[in-house]
């Protein structure tokens, strides 16, 4: 074997090597599920060693081989061996296809989250739902009896139930101013306190009649022999007639006694406090009872309105027999109404007035004509509203155009519908 043969074996048996370390590579790589990246730190640290081995195992394998190619190469004839030789070595180009590697499952990184300060609420009480208290009888015991203080009881109720004052101003005839004769006297010593008084001594057994005439009104009455009868000067200041008549035939009149009087009141209150033919509360003890028990003591003069407004109207009915039947010349006996608690409107009127003044209220009792009717109401007087002229209705804070008829009989809503007219005023 000539020098150049042997050349040729032996780059023929390196290129038979590096095929072989080629092919391996690529086997060995496509068999690998999982390799990490030949750009990553743990591919180069970890496979220079093994490569290393794997190059010197295989370049040692591929010389043995390559040794005994060349032995038995050599048995064959020179001229093939020249031929070989001779002829230029070409060796294809490997290609490897890329390597794709899934990347390893990396260990999430825990990091602890920064520490903030816990909000301190406070917890919402919630209350226990209502259980049904269970009832448990207590044992009796027999009370021990004991004797009632009814003198400290007493003192201590006194104060609070103290009934309203009465205030009765009675009319007296005392004899300084008079005007008489035989048959009948006049007496006008109180006509300052807004009435005069008169009495026929003389029963003439026919009707008796006296007229009191004043600035603006005259007013008639028909009175009785033998009594002395009170007649308010409800004009209030100015000049006064007084006159005495009795009956000769049928509306015939003859005079018995008449008197002049120039009137100058003490106050415009005069005739409207003190009992009178009309209003007479004089000599009616329920009356004046029962208006001192509707109002405590100490109560305001509206307070005193209110409390006898609702009294009446409340406990009075109208009575409709009585109204059929009354005769000309009546007059309300106001305790007889209060028993039988019913009455008409000259009635009711009447009753309001006499409790009021007993009550010291200024009340006016007036007749008229409600719409085409005659009609009695009332007209009172308080501090905070001065005289409330006409019919009233009082609810404790208003006045309005009402009576105590019509509150009483259920008619308060229609009654602002009718009009009234003053005639007289008692």
């Amino acid at each position: 074997m000539n020098k150049y043969l042997k050349i040729s074996i032996i780059a023929a048996a390196i290129l038979l090597l590096i095929g072989g370390i080629v092919a391996a590579s690529i086997y060995f790589f496509k068999s690998s599920p999982e390799k990490p990246s030949k750009d990553s730190e743990e591919y180069t640290s970890a496979n220079s060693s093994a490569n290393a081995t794997s190059d010197t195992a295989y370049v040692t394998e591929s010389i043995a081989e390559s040794e005994e190619t060349s032995s038995s190469e050599e048995t064959t004839t020179e001229s093939s061996s020249e031929a070989e030789t001779t002829a230029p070595v070409t060796t294809e180009p490997v290609t490897t296809e890329p390597v794709t590697t899934e990347p390893e499952p990396t260990e999430p990184v825990y990091t602890e989250p920064p520490y903030t300060e816990p909000v301190y609420t406070e917890p919402v009480p919630t209350e226990p739902e209502p259980t049904e208290p269970v009832y448990t009888e207590p044992p009796y015991t027999e009370p021990e009896p004991t004797e009632p203080d009814l003198k400290e009881e007493g003192e201590a109720l006194a104060p609070i139930l103290k009934p309203a004052q009465i205030t009765v101003l009675r009319p007296t005839a005392p004899g300084i101013l008079t005007q008489s004769n035989t048959d009948a006297v006049i007496d006008y010593s109180n006509m300052s306190d807004g009435y005069v008084m008169a009495k026929f001594n003389t029963d003439f057994g026919v009707r008796l009649k006296v007229q009191v005439t004043g600035p603006t009104t005259t007013y008639t009455y028909s009175v009785e022999p033998g009594l002395w009868t009170v007649f308010p000067l409800s004009d209030g200041n100015g000049a006064y007639t007084v006159k005495l008549f009795r009956n000769v035939v049928d509306n015939r009149y003859s005079t018995v006694l008449s008197a002049s009087l120039d009137v100058s009141l003490k106050n415009e209150f005069a005739p409207f406090l003190r009992p009178n033919q009309y209003v007479n509360y004089e000599n009616e003890p329920i009356t004046c009872q029962t208006a001192s028990t509707v109002i405590h003591d100490g109560a305001s003069m509206i307070e005193k309105v209110k409390a006898v407004y609702n009294y009446v109207v409340t406990n009075i009915s109208y009575d409709y027999e009585k109204a059929a039947t009354v005769q000309s010349g009546y007059l309300p006996d106001l305790d007889e109404v209060l028993t039988s608690r019913k009455g008409i409107c000259f009635d009711y009127a009447a009753l309001m007035a006499g409790m009021l003044r007993s009550l010291d209220v200024p009340c006016k009792l007036v007749i008229g004509y409600a719409g085409v009717e005659y009609h009695a109401w009332i007209s009172v007087w308080s501090a905070e509203t001065g005289w409330v002229d006409g019919v009233i209705f009082f609810n404790g804070t208003n006045w309005q155009t009402m009576d105590p008829t019509f509150a009483a009989t259920g008619s308060a809503d229609s009654i602002n519908k009718v009009t009234y007219t003053s005639k007289y005023v008692y």
